[in-house]
C-alpha cells in the first residue's frame, strides 16, 4: 500500500512576540500522528501568510517553530519521507506605510507590463520586492534558493515509496497589498502555462496557491482555473480563514478536489486555530479528510477521516502523448550518422541549437540570437518567418523544438508539412493531431485555447497552390495558435512578409528568423557531445579535453578556409569520419581524405535501386569541374554538362545515361540548378574533381598545359580557388614535383630577411620596458569555466574575420609588395606545406619531412623578423619625433605609453606566429623529424620556443623536461621570449587540466605565485588583462 500524509498549515501569521501557536506544537502532532494506519511519507502545504507582516524577525520565529515540527515529523517517518512545500500570502508582503501609494501605482500597471505574453521581468522584480524577506525565509527553511520566475510559480516532484506526486505552487499575492479587494488579483497566466510538463509517470498532482480564485480578476479567473483544473488533481488555498472542501467537475469529466484552510492562528482571534489533513491512498484510489480544530486545549477532528474515492487519471493537460510512432519519427535522425561507442544514435545526441540572425518587418535592424536562447525567443512570439539554406539542419531544429516545447511548457505543437498545406486546413489539422497524439486527442486539441497550441510548419517553400491565398491562410494560422513558426529555404514574398491583419493592421509575420552558420562555440558543444558517448573519463580530463580540442581545431581548419560551410550535418560528418577512419595511414583530418569520404558517400546516393556508378559519375564530374576551370565560370549549361559526359563516355568506351546520371547527381546535392545552369553546390565540390581532373592530366602527359595550370596556382596562393586546389591536388599526388616548387617558393618569400631569434632582433624591446613581465597565474578560474570564454572570443574574432574577408589576389610574389601582402604569401605557403606533412606523415620519408619543416619554420620565423623590424623601425621613429615635444613629463609619458603599446604588440603577434607555425605543420608521432628541422635552422631562443609550441599542441602529457630547459635558456637570453613562453604554457593550462603535482613545477619555472592552484588541481590562469 502507497499512502501520502498531507498536512495543510495556513494564515499562521507569526509576530515578533508571543505566539500562541508555539505551545501548541506537541498537540498538533499528537493530532497528526493519530492517524492509523500511518502513510509512508508525510508532505507539510504551508499555504501562505508565514508572517504577519512580512518582517525578518517574524521569520526567526516562523523558523524556530516548523523546524520543531519538521524534526519530530522525522522521528516517525525518517528524513527522506518528510517534505516540506512553502508558498507566499498577502501578509507575506512587507508594505511600509509611506510605500503603500508607490505600491498602488505599481500594481495599477500590472496588467499591462506582467500579465502579458511576454512579462517585463524588470517590473516583476520590483513587485516581488515585498516578498523578499520570506523568499530568503524559504531559502533558509528548504535550503533550496528560489530564484526568478520560480517565485511567481514552480513545479517540482517527490517520491513517495513507488509513486511519483508532482507539486505546483503558484504566488496569488503576486499583486497583493494592505487592502485589496475581491476580484482584483492577477498572475502571469503565460509563466504558469511555459512550466515543465510534468514527468510521464506523475500519480498525483497537488496544486498550492493561498487566495481561493475568486480573487482574481474576473477575465484571468476563467483562464487560471482552466489551468489549475487541467493539470491537478488536488488544490490547496488559504486566506479566507474558513475551511471547506469541494469537488469539482469540469466538461472533460474530469474530478478535483479543492480543500480551504482555517488559519492556524489569526490575528483577530487567537484562540481559533484549525488546519486540514488528507491521506491520499494510490493503489485504492481514494482521499481520507481530516479537520482539525483547537477546542479542549487540543485539536479534535471535527472531520475525521470521511473517505472520498478519486480517479487520479491522467488530466486534459497529459492527454497529449505522443503516439509511439511520431515520437520515433521526431527522435530519429535523418543523416543516417553512426558511433562506434554508442548505437542506436538519435537526434538529441548531437543536435545543438543554432545561432539566428533576427529582423522585423519593416526595420533594416538585425539582431543576433544566440542557440541556447533561441526556443525562449520564440515562444514570445506570434508568427515567425524562419528560413535557412538547404541541409541547415532546419527539419532538425523543427523537430526539436517540437519536443522541447511539449517538455518545457503546456503549451501544445503540432507539425504540419508545407506540401500537404491546401485549401482544406481543418482537415489537415485534425488529421495532423490524429496522427502525433493519437484519436482521442483530436477533441481535446479543438478545445485548447489559442494560447496553449503551437503550429510548426516544415517546407513552407513546397506549398501547394490551393483554393486559400497565401495571406489568408496565414491569418488562419495565427487565429488557431498563438505561435506559428514556418519553416522555409527561400526568402519571404515581400508582399507576404509586409502584410499586415485585416482586424488589427499589424503585421503577419512578427520576425524574420535567419539560420546562421554553426559559431566555434557550437561547433565545440557537437563535438563535445560527440566524444561525450561511450566515454568513462570525465569532460574535465586531459585525454577528453586535448580529444575536445583536436576535433575543434579540424573544424575550424575547415571553415576558415571556406573549404566546408559551418553546417551541422557537415560538423557531424566530418566527425564520423575522423572517428571511423582513425586507425587509417594517412592522418583522418586532412582536406584530402575528409571531403574523399564526403564526396564518395554523396555519390552513393541513387534514386532507384541500381548501382550507383561511382565511377561514371566521378569521371563525368572530373570533365565538368575541367570545362569551368577553362572557362573560368561557376556554372555552365546543360550542353555543357552533356558534353562532359559525352567526353568521359568516347573515352572509356562506356554508354551513359545521361538524364539518370544528373538527376542522382542533382539529388545526392553535389550539383545543383539555378536558371537553368548547373554548378557545385559546395566550392569542395569542384576543388576536388578539378583536382583529379589535373592529376589524370599530369599523368597522362607530365609536360602537359595542365602541368603548367598547376605551376601557376602554386604561384598565386592568395586565391583562394588556387589554394583548394592544390590541396587536393597534394591529397592525390603525395610525391609530385609541385611540392619541390612549394619549398622552393617559400624559401623564397622574404629571401633577405633574417630568420628571427627572438634575442637580438628584440633587444629594441627588452630595454627599459614595462609590460614583459610573465603571464600571472589566476587559479579562480578552472579548464571547465574557461572554455566557454575562450569560445565566446574566438566566436567574435571569426565573426569579424568573416565580415571583412581578405580580397583574393591574382599576383605573384615580387619584392615590390606590401609587407602585409608579403605576409599573407607567407601564411598561405606555410599552410600548404603543412597539408602535405599532416596528410602524409605517416608516408612521407624522413628526410621530405624534414626538408618541408625546415623550409616552414625559417619561412615563420622570417616573417616574424619582418615585423619585429618594422616595429623596431617604428619605435625609432616615434622617439625621434617624440623628441620634438616640449613639455617633458607629456613627452615621457607619451614614450612610455607607446613603447609600451609597441611591445604588447610584439608580444601577441610572437605568440600568434608560433601558434600558428605550430598548427600548420603539427601532428604527433613525427617528434625526430622536429627536432631534425629546428637542429638545421639553429638552437635559438626561437627555435625552443617553437619546438615548445608544437609539443604542447601535439604531445599526449606535457613536455615538463623540454619546457624547464626551455624556460631557463630564454629566461636568460630575453624578456619578451620569457613572456612568450609564460603565455604558450598558460594557453595550454587554459585548455587541458594538469595535476596539481604539474601545476606547482610549472609555478615554480616560471616564478609566479600559484597559491589557490596549488590547492585545487586542475584549476588554471587567465591571462592578464593589460
Amino acid at each position: 500500500m502507497s499512502q501520502l500524509l498531507t498536512v495543510q498549515l495556513s494564515d499562521i501569521h507569526f509576530r515578533e512576540g508571543s505566539n500562541p501557536v508555539d505551545d501548541r506544537l506537541e498537540a498538533l502532532l499528537a493530532a497528526v500522528l493519530s492517524i492509523r494506519p500511518r502513510p509512508d511519507a508525510c508532505l507539510v502545504l504551508l499555504t501562505g501568510d508565514i508572517a504577519f507582516s512580512g518582517k525578518k524577525t517574524e521569520y526567526k520565529r516562523a523558523f524556530i517553530f516548523l523546524s520543531g515540527l519538521r524534526v519530530q515529523l522525522a522521528e516517525f517517518f525518517g528524513n527522506q519521507n518528510v517534505f516540506f512545500e512553502v508558498i507566499a500570502g498577502n501578509h507575506d508582503c512587507l508594505q511600509a506605510e509611506d510605500e503603500l501609494g508607490v505600491r498602488a501605482a505599481l500594481v495599477a500597471g500590472a496588467p499591462e507590463r506582467i500579465l502579458t505574453k511576454t512579462p517585463d521581468r524588470g517590473y516583476l522584480n520590483i513587485l516581488l520586492n515585498p516578498q523578499s524577506h520570506f523568499h530568503e525565509f524559504v531559502e533558509k527553511f528548504t535550503v533550496t534558493p528560489v530564484l526568478g520566475d520560480e517565485r511567481v510559480c514552480r513545479s517540482r516532484t517527490i517520491r513517495v515509496a513507488s509513486k511519483l506526486v508532482e507539486l505546483i505552487g503558484i504566488n496569488t499575492a503576486l499583486l497583493s497589498q494592505r487592502d485589496e479587494q475581491v476580484g482584483t488579483l492577477g498572475v502571469p497566466m503565460s509563466l504558469l502555462n511555459d512550466l515543465p510538463v510534468k514527468e510521464s509517470d506523475v500519480d498525483v498532482t497537488l496544486c498550492v496557491y493561498h487566495h481561493p480564485d475568486n480573487w482574481l480578476e474576473p477575465n484571468l479567473r476563467r483562464e487560471f482555473r482552466k489551468f489549475v483544473e487541467s493539470n491537478a488533481h488536488i488544490v490547496f488555498t488559504g486566506h479566507e480563514h474558513l475551511q471547506d472542501n469541494h469537488w469539482t467537475e469540469a466538461s472533460t469529466g474530469e474530478n478535483t478536489a479543492y480543500l480551504e484552510a482555517d488559519a492556524l492562528q489569526a490575528k483577530d482571534y487567537p484562540i481559533r486555530s484549525g488546519f486540514n489533513c488528507l491521506v491520499i491512498d494510490f493503489d485504492a484510489s481514494s482521499v481520507l479528510y481530516y479537520h482539525y480544530r483547537w477546542k479542549n486545549n487540543r485539536y479534535s477532528a471535527l472531520v475525521d477521516g470521511v473517505s472520498h474515492a478519486i480517479v487520479f487519471s491522467k488530466k486534459s493537460q497529459d492527454r497529449f502523448n505522443l503516439t509511439e510512432r511520431f515520437h520515433n519519427q521526431l527522435v530519429q535522425d535523418d543523416f543516417g550518422f553512426t558511433h562506434k561507442l554508442h548505437s542506436d544514435l538519435v537526434l538529441a545526441d548531437f543536435f545543438v541549437y543554432p545561432p539566428v540572425s533576427v529582423s522585423a518587418p519593416g526595420s533594416s535592424d538585425t539582431k543576433q540570437v544566440a542557440g541556447r536562447d533561441l526556443l525562449k525567443y520564440l515562444l514570445t512570439q506570434r508568427c515567425v518567418y524562419l528560413r535557412g539554406q538547404e541541409r541547415a539542419g532546419k527539419t532538425s531544429l523543427l523537430k526539436t523544438l517540437y519536443l522541447d516545447i511539449l517538455k518545457s511548457s503546456s503549451r501544445i505543437p503540432v507539425l504540419l508539412s508545407g506540401e500537404a498545406l491546401d485549401g482544406n486546413f481543418s482537415h489537415l489539422l485534425r488529421l495532423s493531431v490524429r496522427n502525433q497524439y493519437g484519436s482521442d486527442a483530436v477533441e481535446p486539441f479543438g478545445q485548447l485555447d489559442s494560447s496553449r497550441k503551437v503550429i510548426l510548419i516544415d517546407d513552407f517553400n513546397k506549398r501547394r497552390t490551393g483554393s486559400v491565398p497565401k495571406q489568408a491562410l496565414l491569418q488562419i494560422l495565427k487565429a488557431e495558435a498563438d505561435l506559428v513558426v514556418i519553416v522555409s529555404s527561400d526568402l519571404p514574398d515581400v508582399a507576404d512578409y509586409g502584410a499586415t491583419t485585416v482586424e488589427t493592421h499589424e503585421p503577419i509575420f512578427s520576425a524574420l528568423v535567419t539560420i546562421r552558420e554553426l559559431p566555434p562555440s557550437s561547433r565545440a558543444e557537437i563535438v563535445q557531445k560527440w566524444l561525450r558517448m561511450g566515454r568513462q573519463d570525465s569532460e574535465d580530463s586531459p585525454e577528453f579535453r586535448r580529444d575536445a580540442e583536436r576535433e575543434q581545431n579540424v573544424l575550424s581548419d575547415l571553415i576558415r578556409r571556406k573549404a566546408l560551410p559551418a553546417l551541422p550535418y557537415l560538423v557531424v560528418g566530418v566527425l564520423q569520419i575522423r572517428q571511423d577512419d582513425a586507425g587509417d595511414t594517412v592522418d583522418p583530418g586532412s582536406f584530402g581524405f575528409l571531403f574523399q569520404r564526403l564526396v564518395t558517400d554523396a555519390l552513393n546516393t541513387t534514386s532507384t535501386n541500381t548501382k550507383p556508378y561511382i565511377d561514371r559519375k566521378d569521371g563525368i564530374l572530373r570533365r565538368f569541374a575541367y570545362a569551368l576551370f577553362i572557362t573560368d565560370t561557376e556554372s555552365g549549361s546543360r550542353a555543357d554538362f552533356d558534353e562532359a559526359a559525352r567526353l568521359y563516355s568516347e573515352q572509356i568506351g562506356i554508354r551513359v545515361n545521361i538524364d539518370t546520371m544528373l538527376k542522382e547527381l542533382l539529388q545526392a546535392r553535389i550539383l545543383k540548378e539555378i536558371d537553368g545552369n548547373l554548378l557545385f553546390r559546395h566550392p569542395y565540390f569542384y576543388h576536388f574533381f578539378l583536382a583529379k581532373h589535373l592529376r589524370d592530366l599530369i599523368d597522362a602527359d607530365p609536360s602537359s598545359e595542365a602541368r603548367n595550370q598547376l605551376n601557376d596556382m602554386a604561384d598565386r596562393p592568395l586565391m583562394r580557388d588556387n589554394q583548394l586546389t592544390l590541396i587536393f591536388y597534394l591529397f592525390f599526388h603525395s610525391r609530385d614535383p609541385i611540392i619541390d616548387r612549394l619549398v622552393s617558393l617559400a624559401n623564397q618569400t622574404f629571401p633577405h630577411e633574417a630568420v628571427s631569434d627572438l634575442t637580438s632582433d628584440v633587444r629594441f624591446i627588452d630595454e627599459g620596458l614595462h609590460v614583459l613581465e610573465q603571464a600571472h597565474i589566476d587559479e579562480e578560474v578552472s579548464v571547465t569555466q574557461e572554455a566557454p570564454v575562450r569560445l565566446q572570443t574566438q566566436d567574435r574574432t571569426e565573426a569579424e574575420s568573416n565580415s571583412r574577408p581578405e580580397k583574393p589576389l591574382e599576383a605573384v610574389y615580387c619584392d615590390e609588395l606590401s609587407v602585409e601582402v608579403k605576409i599573407r604569401f607567407a601564411h598561405a605557403r606555410m599552410e600548404l606545406l603543412g597539408q602535405i606533412i599532416r596528410g602524409f606523415s605517416g608516408t612521407l620519408d624522413l628526410t621530405k619531412k624534414v626538408e618541408i619543416l625546415e623550409s616552414v619554420f625559417k619561412l615563420g620565423l622570417r616573417t616574424l623578423h619582418c615585423v619585429l623590424n618594422v616595429l623596431s623601425v617604428f619605435a625609432t621613429s616615434s622617439n625621434e619625433q617624440f623628441e620634438k615635444i616640449e613639455d617633458k613629463d607629456l613627452r615621457d609619458k607619451i614614450r612610455v605609453l607607446v613603447n609600451d603599446l609597441v611591445a604588447l604588440f610584439a608580444r601577441f603577434y610572437c605568440d600568434g606566429a608560433l601558434i600558428g607555425i605550430s598548427q600548420a605543420v603539427g601532428v604527433s608521432d613525427i617528434e625526430q623529424a622536429y627536432e631534425n628541422a629546428a637542429a638545421k635552422v639553429g638552437d635559438t631562443c626561437a627555435t625552443q620556443l617553437l619546438g615548445l609550441a608544437i609539443k604542447l599542441d601535439h604531445s599526449e602529457a606535457f613536455p615538463m623536461q623540454f619546457f624547464q630547459t626551455a624556460n631557463r635558456r630564454v629566461s636568460k637570453e630575453s624578456r619578451l621570449a620569457s613572456a612568450v613562453l609564460s603565455d604558450l604554457v598558460q594557453r595550454h593550462t587554459q585548455i587541458i587540466p594538469l595535476h596539481r603535482d604539474t601545476l606547482r613545477k610549472i609555478a615554480g619555472e616560471l616564478r609566479v605565485n600559484p597559491t589557490q592552484l596549488l590547492r585545487n588541481a586542475g584549476h588554471v590562469p587567465r591571462r592578464p588583462q593589460s
